[in-house]
């Protein structure tokens, strides 16, 4: 692919071996992710999904956003946790190794997968990459893991101005709205 973000007849994008970060690039997601809203707008045809079938994020096999197989190797995290910053212990503590002695700005924080490679591909996908539909996947997946907490409403970390312009979007006010949906809470922008 030459680095040049275009794609030569015979790349297989997202698959494409000898393409590297270059067919995988924000321009091509985002061109993409663009045609098929125009196709939408247009009456819906089936062909833009027959020359750019749709893709796992994570091991680029034929699915709508994460297959089957993906999306049962996030390793959830469950009991037993840290108290404070969740991650994962041998058994059930206050603070572990990991927040012990550190000065964090909130009383407890939770995850509802490990940050491994499948992760990161997901993640990267969503935030970087413009695929703004993940953000349900990623509800999904906070809402099997994580009880719903006793609070009146939920609220999201703005994002960065920079940050926002270059992905044309907040992925953590698209989260907890998503997440907001699902167990039936407000979501209130308080820290703008």
């Amino acid at each position: 692919c030459g680095g040049n973000g275009e794609a030569p007849r015979d790349c297989v994008w997202p698959t494409c071996s000898a393409a590297g970060p270059a067919c995988r690039s924000a321009t091509n997601i985002r061109s993409t992710s663009a045609l098929r809203s125009r196709k939408r707008a247009y009456g819906g045809s089936v062909l833009l999904d027959l020359v750019f079938p749709r893709r796992c994020v994570v091991c680029g096999g034929p699915a709508q956003a994460l297959c089957g197989s993906c999306s049962d190797s996030l390793r959830r995290l469950g009991e037993p946790r840290c108290e404070r910053c969740g991650a994962p212990t041998a058994w059930p503590v206050e603070r572990c190794r990991e927040c012990s002695g550190r000065r964090i700005a909130f009383a407890s924080a939770r995850a509802a997968v490990a940050y491994d490679d499948a992760a990161r591909l997901l993640v990267a996908a969503w935030k970087e990459r413009g695929l703004r539909k993940l953000a349900a996947l990623a509800a999904e997946l906070v809402c099997e893991v994580v009880p719903r907490p006793s609070a009146y409403t939920l609220t999201f970390v703005p994002a960065d101005p920079n940050r926002r312009l270059d992905r044309g979007h907040n992925p953590a006010e698209r989260l907890a709205v998503e997440i907001g949906a699902r167990w039936q809470l407000p979501v209130v922008s308080l820290l703008a």
